[in-house]
């Protein structure tokens, strides 16, 4: 029900725009987020209503961006420029290495168009580092062996592998290596790179809901295993419309590898473990690129936070200025509030008997004496009925009176559903007694639902009230006078 309720008060302050003080993280170093209890604790001690978990730090959100089409733009440069200077005097290792520098910062291929992108660079590349070193000093000179793979049975010229790997279905044309002479060998090293044994991706840790992308394209995970050939694959998930954990699996033949991700379970542990001594320094330096992953896609301070043994939840302030909420046993707010609704009552002049339901404004300033989640409360309103009156005896019946503005004393008590405390949201419910001017006591209650707007313990309320009161406290013929009151308010509520 507490994260219910604070999510509720997020999207209230959403609705006004306005930011929240305890909006925030927290970062579970556990395999999934705990169940409600556990979590509820952590919100009552962050503020925060957003729960990550290790599959938010292996596969953190890492959208596609301007700068990924930059560097595919680079590239697509490169492989141009390389092909108007083929005819150079000995250039053919100078454009090999420029288009691996800028194929190196390729980190996302998104769809085909990329994928054709970066093989269409491999093609040239590959005709490059063939026609820069004969044959035999290929497969020994230092210079080529950034161009060179070694997979059993065959050395081979590895930009065109990567190539054959990345786009199995792609035919190969003489017109894809600019020079016609290098097409042959690029055939004949196709057809041998067909018969090198491929890998395995073990897809067991893709987490529910999400799609794996493998170069550019969707791919069926159901099967728990994936067969890919030998070579570099660019992999991402898409989860919940978001590229996410994007990485670059060099695969080997026969080989059997995790699907690649940022945090692995061993890391996770060790961050778990210094969180729960209390600490949040010496963290795996890929737990903390998850997280700083994180930081760039949510608001607000971040919390660490995990489960012991004795299922005790320990939170640490991590980052933005976290702080835990202290929690007192003892609040005092001071509240002011107004807003409007209705009057429903025969007194007012003109009703004549019958009922009139008169349009007010309301407004008041109290005071909330807290202890634990028990709340007494106490206050002054004054109601304005702009086009209503009310008529009545002053107090020595000497003289009519005539007034649209009553004062309304009122006392309480209720409960804090969320105690104002922290950072944190805050929900009362409460019963009201009070006098109602000029000769109602009346029966109410209250619901009063705060969202912080500082650190300070300032806290922007939207209330609603009412109350009744079936008769007067006059003599009869005039006791049998009912009046009801129903209110919506906005307020501010400050801790003292």
């Amino acid at each position: 029900m507490y994260r219910a309720i604070v999510k509720l008060c997020a999207g209230f302050l959403a609705l006004f725009g306005v930011a929240s003080a305890g909006e925030g993280v927290v970062i579970w170093l556990e395999g999934d987020v705990p169940d409600e209890k556990a979590a509820s604790k952590a919100e009552r001690l962050s503020g925060a209503s957003t729960h990550l978990a290790h599959v938010d730090l292996a596969f953190p959100p890492m959208p596609a961006s301007a700068e990924d089409r930059e560097r595919l733009q680079t590239l697509r440069d490169a492989v141009k420029g390389g092909k108007a200077r083929w005819d150079e005097f000995d250039i053919e290792l100078a454009i090999a290495r420029e288009l691996e520098g800028a194929l190196s910062a390729i980190e996302l291929v998104a769809d085909d168009r990329d994928l054709q992108d970066v093989v269409d660079a491999r093609f040239v590349q590959g005709a490059a580092a063939h026609k820069a070193f004969d044959p035999e000093s290929f497969k020994i000179t230092e210079d080529a062996a950034p161009f060179r793979r070694n997979y059993p049975g065959l050395i081979g010229n590895a930009p065109w592998m990567l190539a054959f790997a990345l786009d199995p279905t792609r035919e190969p044309t003489s017109g894809d290596v600019v020079d016609g002479s290098t097409f042959p060998d690029l055939k004949e090293l196709r057809e041998a790179f067909q018969a090198v044994p491929k890998g395995k991706v073990d897809l067991q840790t893709l987490p529910p809901g999400a799609e794996l992308v493998v170069n550019g394209r969707v791919l069926d995970a159901s099967k728990g295993k994936m067969e890919l050939p030998a070579g570099k694959h660019y992999v991402h998930l898409m989860r919940r419309g978001v590229v996410s954990g994007r990485a670059i699996l060099d695969l080997g033949p026969n080989e059997t590898l995790p699907l690649p991700m940022l945090v692995d379970a061993g890391e996770l542990q060790r961050a778990r473990g210094k969180v729960l001594q209390g600490l949040t320094a010496g963290l795996p330096e890929d737990v903390k690129a998850g997280i700083e992953e994180q930081l760039k896609h949510h608001q607000g301070p971040v919390y660490l936070a995990a489960i012991d043994e004795k299922e005790r939840v320990v939170v640490l302030p991590y980052a933005r200025g976290a702080k835990l909420n202290k929690q007192k046993a003892v609040t005092l707010l001071l509240t002011a509030e107004g807003g409007g609704g209705v009057i429903v009552s025969p007194l007012f002049d003109g009703s004549n008997g019958s009922t009139t339901t008169a349009p007010a404004i309301l407004g008041g300033l109290g005071m909330e004496l807290g202890i634990y989640n028990l709340a007494l409360l106490g206050g002054a309103d004054m109601a304005v009925t702009p086009a209503n009156t009310i008529t009545h005896a002053n107090a020595l019946e000497t003289e009519n009176v005539t007034t649209s503005i009553t004062p309304r004393p009122w006392g309480g008590a209720g409960l804090y559903v969320l105690r104002p405390s922290g950072t944190a949201p805050t929900l009362l419910l409460a019963g009201t007694f009070g006098w109602n001017y000029p000769t109602h006591l009346a029966y109410g209650a209250k619901v009063a639902l705060g969202v912080p707007i500082d650190d300070k313990g300032t806290w922007f309320r939207l209330i609603v009230a009412g109350d009744t009161a079936s008769e007067t406290l006059w003599e009869p013929p005039l006791q049998d006078i009912p009046m009801h009151t129903l209110s919506l308010r906005l307020g501010l509520a400050a801790r003292l």
